[in-house]
């Protein structure tokens, strides 16, 4: 019996939704979606979606990249209206500094509190302290000021991409591809006045592997386990 070589099923946003408006008990097999419904289910996926990326962060959004930082630009520096977050390394770090032909140095994240009491904010130097300001846009203040042109290089969690074509895939890894589909269809039963345990169950379901997509969704590293005992003898 032959094994498919292919790795590649990652079906596009009206498949997925397609296949919440059966789950909702809306179409029977074989049947075209309307445009109307597909809207709609469109609607709750893109807000489904956003509320994924609000219980945490997914994975596949922490992207590495770089701000320049220079003296003419001064301490205050705008991310991209993609950014929704610095994510914080080991002991609090930001991410790292380097001058051009430097090395790197680390610079430390700080609170808004302990950015008010910095005495003087018009010292310059290398930044080792950045403050990440979050309001309808996300912001970098450095401390000190810079005194070169530094590149800046951190690691931003992006806000996932809209489903706005019914031929866009998930911006997700496959995995999430059915949690995503019974959350939506649980909205459509809702809106469409099926019974409510039927919107319950599709629900929990969607929760059930929301919550195994999740535990699977962090970085792998060297794991060692120890045994601990208090001295008996076994």
């Amino acid at each position: 019996m032959a094994v498919s070589g292919n790795y590649s099923i990652d079906y596009q946003r009206d498949t997925l939704l397609t296949m919440s408006l059966q789950l909702a008990g809306q179409l029977e097999s074989g049947q075209s979606a309307p445009v109307e419904d597909l809207e709609m289910a469109a609607r709750f996926m893109n807000a489904e979606l956003a509320t994924i990326q609000a219980e945490g962060v997914v994975l596949r959004t922490i992207e590495r990249t770089t701000q320049s930082i220079t003296v003419a630009d001064g301490a205050e520096y705008t991310l991209s209206a993609s950014t929704l977050d610095v994510e914080p390394g080991p002991n609090g770090q930001a991410g790292v500094v380097k001058p051009s032909g430097g090395t790197d140095s680390v610079v430390t994240l700080m609170s808004r509190a302990e950015y008010l009491d910095i005495p003087d904010k018009t010292v310059s130097g290398r930044p080792t302290r950045v403050y990440v300001e979050r309001g309808s846009s996300v912001k970098l203040v450095f401390w000190p000021k810079p005194d070169a042109t530094y590149t800046f290089t951190y690691s931003r969690v992006r806000l996932l991409s809209d489903m706005d074509s019914g031929s866009v895939t998930l911006d997700l890894v496959r995995k999430w591809m059915q949690a995503v589909t019974f959350a939506v269809a649980s909205q459509v039963a809702l809106a469409k006045s099926m019974p409510v345990a039927l919107a319950d169950y599709l629900r929990s379901e969607a929760e059930r592997l929301k919550a195994i997509c999740r535990a699977d969704d962090v970085q792998r590293g060297r794991v060692r386990f120890r045994l601990a005992h208090s001295g008996r003898r076994w």
